[in-house]
C-alpha cells in the first residue's frame, strides 16, 4: 500500500491511496467513505483511490471557486495523468458516478470501461445545475 498527497491543478491538496498490484486499474473517487469496502477489489489488480476535493483527507481549496463538478473531472484527469494511466477502468458512486459519465465524455480515450452505481442517469443537457448546487451558488 502506497499514499499521500499531490497538488491538484489549482494546488488543493488530493489524498490518495494505492491497494494491490495487477495489470488493471480500477481508479475510486471518495477512498474515505469505500476504500474498506473496496479493497477485496485489490486482489489481482491495481486500486487507485483518491478523496475529491474538500472531502475526506483532501484540502478545500482556498478559492472557493474552484468547488463543483468541473473541478472534480478536472481532478480525475490529474490522477490519470499523475499515475500516467491508459487501460484503466473507473467506478463511480452516487454523485461522482455523474462526474465519471462526464470524464468519459472528455477524456474517455484511456478509459476501458466505465462503472456507476447508484447514479444519477446520464442526461443530454448540462449538469451546471447540479454544479450550482454542489459549490452553493444557484
Amino acid at each position: 500500500m502506497e499514499e499521500g498527497f499531490f497538488s491538484a491543478e489549482d494546488g488543493t491538496k488530493l489524498y490518495w491511496r494505492r491497494l494491490g498490484e495487477g495489470p488493471a486499474t480500477l481508479v475510486v473517487p471518495n477512498a474515505a467513505w469505500l476504500e474498506q469496502a473496496l479493497e477485496p477489489l485489490a486482489r489481482g489488480r491495481t486500486l487507485l483511490l483518491y478523496d475529491l476535493r474538500s472531502r475526506g483527507r483532501s484540502d478545500r481549496p482556498a478559492n472557493p471557486d474552484h468547488l463543483g463538478l468541473d473541478w472534480d473531472v478536472r481532478d480525475v484527469e490529474a490522477v490519470v495523468r499523475r499515475a500516467g494511466l491508459s487501460g484503466f477502468s473507473l467506478l463511480g458512486h452516487s454523485y461522482v458516478g455523474s462526474l465519471a459519465a462526464i470524464f468519459a465524455s472528455r477524456y474517455g480515450s484511456g478509459l476501458d470501461r466505465l462503472v456507476m452505481i447508484g447514479a444519477p442517469a446520464p442526461r443530454n443537457e448540462s449538469y451546471g445545475r447540479f454544479a450550482s448546487i454542489s459549490t452553493g451558488r444557484a
